[in-house]
């Protein structure tokens, strides 16, 4: 699959926390007061299926790189209504989630969420400063993201999952995205890299040649060169 462009999403930012390069974008003192923000691209109505989560495991990098202790922001979401966190807790959205969180200390966790049951599930204590690698997939009715420390995604710190609803599709991808409730709580940070299965919009991912169709395939080439 391939990287998305993330200057081709649709961006809310009212108070001008955003800096969106194609690969990256990138938060610096987002409140979780700021008004509604996030970044997001409409995939067109029931785009995200289980069967394509299944196939194309969603990939990103992200760091937080500050905070002021408490705060909430969005990394990655699919949803089928464009807001910011807090609504979809409050209306149990149509959402499913993974952010950073920290409670006072500013020692951050992810936190993946199925908005529509409020389901949580918590990652280990992580650190700021350091860039962590995502792998979030949905399959056999749950959503859950592998947390690795390495870009090559061989050294697992930890995977959350939750159950998913089953019959639920997704329209939107979302990222950058604050809290919008009534206190100034502080964070920095970035998404990068990342790739929902766009590629794959079109069709089925290409298929594998099982070994031994690679190995008649190569063999056909010795015999005829």
């Amino acid at each position: 699959m391939a990287v998305t462009n993330l200057t081709t999403w649709s961006k809310t930012d009212p108070a001008g926390r955003l800096t969106v390069a194609a690969n990256q974008v990138t938060w610096t003192g987002l409140q979780s007061n700021d008004g509604d923000t996030h970044l997001n691209k409409d995939f067109g109505a029931d785009h995200f299926t289980e069967a394509l989560m299944q196939a194309t495991p969603h990939t990103l990098s992200c760091r937080e790189t500050a905070n002021g202790g408490y705060h909430n922001v969005v990394i990655w979401a699919v949803t089928n209504t464009v807001d910011d966190m807090r609504t979809w807790e409050l209306s149990s959205s149509q959402a499913a989630s993974v952010r950073f969180y920290s409670h006072v200390s500013g020692t951050p966790s992810l936190v993946l969420t199925n908005h529509e049951t409020n389901a949580t599930d918590y990652s280990i204590a992580l650190s700021v400063g350091t860039t962590y690698y995502l792998s979030i997939t949905r399959a056999a009715g749950a959503l859950t993201c592998s947390i690795y420390s390495d870009a090559d995604r061989n050294n697992l710190i930890d995977s959350i999952s939750r159950p998913a609803n089953a019959a639920r599709n997704y329209r939107y991808a979302q990222t950058a995205t604050n809290w919008n409730q009534g206190s100034a709580y502080v964070c920095s940070g970035w998404v990068a890299d990342l790739d929902v299965g766009e590629a794959a919009s079109g069709g089925p991912p290409p298929r594998l040649m099982k070994t031994t169709q690679l190995g008649n395939a190569l063999g056909g080439l010795v015999h005829a060169a």
